[in-house]
């Protein structure tokens, strides 16, 4: 249960509350006036009892029923749709793995701070799935302040229209703030506008789209290739009283004809704008509208890897030959390779910064290979462009302009002779390994982009070298999925559990582990490690005897949300004298497990300070520990602040994930 909606209630009774007896103290001495304020607080505080038990945890799983309640893991409905007919703001929707065949429409959203929570229950995989259901979409959201978290969607089809996995309509409300995140989305096929996720209209207030990997959305059924896309946000009738943001960010968008498509109200909404950042967007369909396409003025475009974008497809677009042409627009830091051309824009004010542009010929147009394509004549435009590298075909092909009329073809050189890119290089980038599977942008020693960008930092997508580009987790929703997860068994011949959480040996902070995160040790590494023993399931490093030196292992959040935090404290070869384990958000503790009798060898704590004495799953077996974080520090300290001497605090595993119904 959650408790929702009690302040703004509470202060509405006591608001009322206080206009019903204001005057006492008119007609009153001071006693009275007291007498009706206690009334005021005790009427308060039954409002605060009958609310606090509102907001209700649903669980839905293949086996259950509809006619079940729904409240708990022995009694889940069947279906999605029946937990969204029955759910008010605030509540929580597990959705345990397993194939679900239905469409899911939502009538029924959430208020500000207090969404509606659709999510997978822990580490399961659910997945809507459409086959043989006909002409529908996979999720309509037609309400506000929605979250989708981590319910695979695929294998839907409208073929006389226009269909999404995810389908926006219609929605006005500004203060709204809807997410789809840690969600696979693929098979979307139909005829008009098939995307993976598709706005129709209007959908007011914040949309963040995040954490995602949308594929294989739309066929050779479509009306064209570039009608086949990742995200295709169609805001045509969005009121220009209305605010709006869209924030679409680490994503792995593919095998589409466009990534992100936005097409803005005519005239342009002044309130509305568009980020979009940290995207993987490759291997766009020939003939398709490239990885990012916009029209919405100010919007923003960096941080992004595109490449392998093939003839007559441009890799952004940000432009629109009817109205407004995506003026103020800005596009920096990203990483281009194997792209026909990287940028086609009427843009009458854009600015190009700091972007790594290698592109290719090929197809036989006179643009391919060009960084600009430019539909009027140049100096018509007022175009910013600097401190960017140009690669491959683009040193001799840097700018097409007048596409629209009479083309001029310049090179890096002349473009820099009309005062354009006086701090822009040429020459191999040096991307460590751009055709691996999966490729590396990140710049090698020696690359011409490094230190060579704004502020002396690289060029191209990863600035500083530690950035996180597409999807920074393995699907999170419900406390599930990888997540930030940490494996502190690190020797030689040690199996991490699950497979890919990171190992960690002595790194210090700051130090980029294998899932992208940066953690490290304050203070030094731990002393001693013990994963060579029997028990490898709980082997971990620890702060031997325990002598008042405290050890912080620091990692580095994505953000300042709600965290689901799993963890195997413990020691596993040694009867453990004293466990002492402090969690903190930055410096404000958390959780203290402080266990003077310590455990016995295989067994551990978990995040809650719960003994567990089975070694079987450290993943399932386990309380979570959840908390709303203020900073984005996880400090995780070892080791008693005192000194008794006496064996052994330790680490095993830690992971963290958006936080869910665990």
């Amino acid at each position: 249960m959650m408790l929702k909606r009690v302040v703004n209630l509470g202060l509405w009774t006591l608001t009322v509350c206080w206009a019903v007896h204001a005057d006492a103290e008119q007609r009153s001495r001071w006693e009275a006036l007291m007498r009706h304020l206690w009334v005021c607080l005790v009427v308060f505080l039954l409002q605060l009892n009958v609310y606090a038990v509102e907001a209700t945890t649903y669980y839905v799983d293949p086996a259950g029923n509809d006619a079940n309640a729904g409240t708990s893991l022995a009694a889940p409905f069947r279906t999605i749709s029946k937990a969204a007919s029955v759910v008010n703001p605030g509540d929580v929707v597990n959705v345990r793995g397993g194939t679900y065949g239905e469409t899911v429409t939502l009538n029924r959203g959430g208020t500000v701070g207090n969404q509606v929570i659709f999510q997978r229950y822990q580490s399961e995989t659910p997945v809507l799935d459409g086959t043989g259901l006909g002409s529908a979409n996979g999720v309509v959201i037609g309400v506000p302040n929605i979250v989708w978290d981590g319910i695979s969607i695929r294998n839907f089809s409208w073929p006389g229209g226009s269909i999404g996995g995810v389908r926006f309509v219609d929605m006005g409300d500004s203060t709204s703030y809807t997410i789809v995140r840690n969600t696979t989305i693929n098979n979307i096929v139909g005829f008009g506008n098939p995307s993976c996720i598709y706005l129709q209209d209007f959908y007011a207030g914040t949309l963040e789209i995040s954490n995602n990997i949308l594929h294989d959305c739309g066929d050779a059924s479509s009306a064209n290739v570039g009608n086949r896309a990742g995200v295709t946000l169609f805001s045509d009738l969005l009121s220009t009283n209305a605010t709006n943001l869209i924030w679409i960010h680490h994503n792995e968008i593919y095998n589409v004809g466009g990534g992100i498509k936005y097409k803005h109200a005519s005239p342009p909404n002044p309130n509305a704008t568009a980020l979009f950042e940290y995207n993987l967007i490759h291997d766009v369909l020939a003939d398709g509208n490239g990885c990012v396409s916009a029209e919405q003025p100010s919007t923003i475009i960096r941080y992004n890897i595109c490449y392998n974008v093939p003839a007559f497809a441009r890799a952004f677009e940000p432009r629109n030959s009817a109205t407004e042409h995506c003026a103020n627009c800005q596009i920096y830091n990203n990483s281009f390779y194997n792209v026909n051309v990287a940028i086609y824009t009427d843009s009458p004010t854009l600015t190009a910064h700091d972007n790594i542009f290698c592109t290719v010929p090929g197809g036989g147009s006179a643009s391919e290979g060009a960084v600009w394509l430019v539909d009027p004549a140049l100096e018509s435009i007022s175009l910013t462009s600097n401190y960017n590298l140009y690669c491959g075909a683009s040193i001799a092909k840097a700018v097409v302009s007048g596409w629209a009329g009479s083309v001029v073809t310049s090179s890096f050189s002349m473009f820099q002779g009309m005062g354009y890119e006086g701090n822009g290089r040429t020459g191999d980038p040096l991307y460590v390994n751009p055709m691996g599977a999966p490729p590396d942008f990140h710049l090698r020693a020696g690359s011409p982009a490094k230190g060579a960008g704004t502020a002396g930092k690289d060029m191209g997508a990863y600035p500083t070298g530690t950035e996180l580009i597409g999807p920074t987790s393995g699907g999170g929703g419900g406390g599930g999925g990888t997540g930030l997860c940490f494996d502190f068994r690190a020797t030689s011949g040690y199996v991490t559990d699950p497979a890919n959480c990171s190992p960690v040996l002595g790194e210090a902070y700051p130090h980029t582990y294998s899932n992208g995160i940066t953690a490290g040790w304050n203070g030094g590494p731990a002393t001693e490690d013990d994963s060579s023993s029997v028990d490898a399931r709980l082997a971990g490093v620890n702060n031997k005897y325990n002598q008042g030196v405290q050890l912080t292992f620091r990692i580095d959040l994505y953000a300042a949300e709600s965290k689901d935090i799993r963890a195997a404290f413990g020691n596993a070869t040694n009867s453990s004298g004293y466990q002492y384990v402090q969690l903190l958000d930055d410096t404000t503790v958390i959780a203290t497990i402080d266990q003077p009798t310590g455990e016995s060898a295989g067994q551990w704590y978990d995040a809650r300070g719960v003994l567990r004495t089975s070694n079987s799953d450290w993943v399932n077996n386990n309380a979570v520990l959840t908390h709303v974080f203020t900073s984005t520090i996880l400090n995780i300290i070892i080791g008693t602040p005192t000194n008794p001497d006496v064996c052994c605090s330790g680490i095993n595993h830690v992971r963290v994930t958006t936080s869910g119904g665990g």
